[in-house]
């Protein structure tokens, strides 16, 4: 089902690019799914974009 709210699917989060677009994503409160190598610094970037988004898990 969807809301209307956009929906990204962005690879690399873990780092650089793929990391800032995400969040900014995130920030304007858009649905993420995130892929990277390093599950650990991605878990990390989960935990901060969950921080800051408006409502409900950001990024998965």
């Amino acid at each position: 089902m969807n809301d209307g709210t956009p929906v990204w699917f962005i690879t690399g989060c873990s780092t650089g690019l793929g990391r800032a677009l995400a969040a900014t994503a995130v920030e304007r409160g858009h649905r993420v799914a995130a892929t990277a190598r390093d599950p650990h610094t991605l878990a990390e970037a989960v935990k901060r974009a969950e921080a800051c988004a408006p409502a409900g898990p950001a990024m998965s």
